[in-house]
């Protein structure tokens, strides 16, 4: 047994060990390493893209929020705005509607006041000639 090894063996083997390593690396190991790298690039940029778009969405997001809150304002604004055109215009059919009961009444005061005071002469007369009569019969000849 021989403890220093044999150069030209040495040699020899260690020529078809570099042959073997660079064929597998030219044949295996690059394209093996290039694809790796494609799908840990293609991932990365994946996710970086997933991640611009999760930062649009928020964006969009606060966005539409905004311009709903805007609108409700609006909406609201517009809201109060009719209503309070419709209670002005409420309030001036009421006052006319009032005015025009209040004129209706006074009317009816004024027609009941002439229909009270000719019913009050109708009286009158009808208890004079009640009192003639009465007085007449009871007397027994005519009193004018």
């Amino acid at each position: 047994m021989n403890i220093i090894p044999n150069p030209t063996l040495l040699v020899l083997q260690l020529f078809p060990f570099i042959v073997t390593i660079a064929s597998l690396y030219f044949i295996l190991f690059k394209p093996m390493l290039e694809y790796l790298e494609g799908r840990d690039g293609a991932s990365t940029g994946a996710t970086d893209t997933a991640k611009g778009l999760e930062a649009e969405v928020r964006a969009k997001k606060a966005e539409i929020a905004a311009k709903v809150q805007t609108a409700l304002k609006e909406s609201s604004e517009a809201r109060a705005a009719a209503r309070q055109d419709l209670v002005a215009n409420y309030n001036k059919f009421v006052q006319g509607k009032r005015q025009e009961a209040e004129k209706e009444i006074k009317e009816a005061s004024q027609a009941i006041a002439v229909e009270k005071s000719a019913a009050r002469q109708e009286v009158v007369v009808r208890a004079q000639s009640f009192a003639e009569e009465i007085a007449s019969q009871v007397i027994g000849r005519y009193i004018a």
